[in-house]
């Protein structure tokens, strides 16, 4: 996926979710373990600059180092794509290190073609798929701001909205 975001939208940032990072942090560990050790990855995501973030996901890898070597190794390798957030201003980190928001239309186009049940073509289905993601856009354009993007003279480039 990130392959293909890359090739066909150049330029873009790839935010990982933090949430599943965390979930999948946890599958590493024994319970007892996840729970003195989450409380660390939570900290490198409530640093506001990725050069703190950096220094705190440094002091994770070195406690786990002894005890979870691999773990380590592998929080080296893939927490990085957690910190694109920081690419963006601060006031949006706390909205964009999640995918909450893309979970949620997900999650009512499923509600809303489950009552379809069996679609007659291809056609049929990416139709009424299209209409809720038009629906939904409108919501985002003409809803509550979600997310006001400026430049730094003040000058707003795009609104993100969410569903009232």
């Amino acid at each position: 996926m990130v392959r293909a975001l890359q090739r066909n939208f150049q330029g873009a940032i790839w935010q990982r979710c933090q949430v599943h990072f965390i979930r999948n942090f946890i599958t590493k560990l024994s319970r007892r373990k996840a729970k003195l050790y989450i409380p660390l990855l939570k900290d490198i995501y409530a640093a506001t600059r990725r050069e703190d973030a950096v220094i705190r996901k440094n002091r994770l890898i070195d406690k786990l180092e002894d005890e979870k070597p691999e773990v380590a190794r592998w929080i080296d390798e893939e927490i990085e794509s957690c910190f694109s957030v920081y690419n963006l201003p601060e006031s949006h980190h706390r909205r964009t290190r999640s995918t909450k928001m893309i979970e949620r239309l997900n999650q009512e186009l499923k509600r809303r073609s489950r009552v379809i049940r069996i679609f007659p073509n291809d056609a049929a289905c990416l139709r009424v798929l299209g209409t809720m993601y038009m629906e939904q856009s409108e919501v985002w354009e003409c809803g509550r701001i979600y997310l006001t993007m400026q430049t730094s003279d003040g000058n707003v480039v795009h609104e993100l909205t969410k569903a009232v």
